[in-house]
């Protein structure tokens, strides 16, 4: 009786070794895929660099900015509350000493109109700096105001007066006062900016 040759190995390793050549081709097939040209349809996600558009930014002579009328008009909204405040620091002073009823209502009136004048100081500040570059005939005189403002925008009276008998309102009260006084000879300086109405 003649032998059957039987291959060596079971029955599962044939089927793997007949399944290796197919995912091997199916391997090549789709790295194949992968070097072909884009079709016509598909577009570039990135324009090259050349293609690309920067707006370059304008030299400083091309600049929007601030011109005389607008710096004027936001010194003309506040400058008449900065003068009454000025002219009116004598008579603050005195009410404040004062011990009786009479002074503690005017004394009150001045601490107020103190916090108005480094309010209007703050939002003069931030709106004169909002318009940009002032011309450049205004520039040392923006910069004067500036300085003049700053001590007021920079008192904590609002804060301080919560106590309008204690020692750090007196104090925010007072730099204030001393500040007013260069304000008012630096608002000197722009009458001539002024529209007359």
């Amino acid at each position: 009786m003649a032998r059957v040759r039987v291959p060596a190995g079971s029955g599962h390793e044939r089927q793997n070794r007949v399944k290796r050549p197919f995912a091997l081709l199916a391997l090549t097939a789709l790295l194949l895929s992968g070097c072909t040209s884009p079709s016509p349809e598909t577009k570039p996600t990135h324009q090259p660099a050349d293609r690309q558009t920067v707006k370059p930014t304008p030299p400083p002579s091309q600049r929007v900015a601030a011109s005389a009328d607008q710096l004027a008009g936001i010194i003309s909204e506040n400058e008449k509350a900065w003068r009454d405040y000025e002219a009116n620091i004598g008579s603050c002073n005195k009410a404040a000493e004062g011990l009786t009823p009479d002074n503690y209502i005017p004394a009150m009136g001045c601490i107020k109109n103190a916090q108005d004048a480094a309010n209007r100081a703050r939002s003069a500040t931030s709106a004169i700096v909002a318009l940009g570059s002032p011309p450049p005939e205004l520039t040392v005189l923006v910069t004067e105001t500036l300085d003049a403002l700053a001590p007021l925008s920079k008192s904590n009276a609002a804060a301080a007066c919560q106590n309008a008998t204690s020692d750090p309102c007196a104090k925010a009260v007072y730099q204030i006062d001393e500040a007013a006084s260069t304000l008012v000879e630096v608002l000197d300086g722009w009458a001539p900016y002024k529209r007359t109405k």
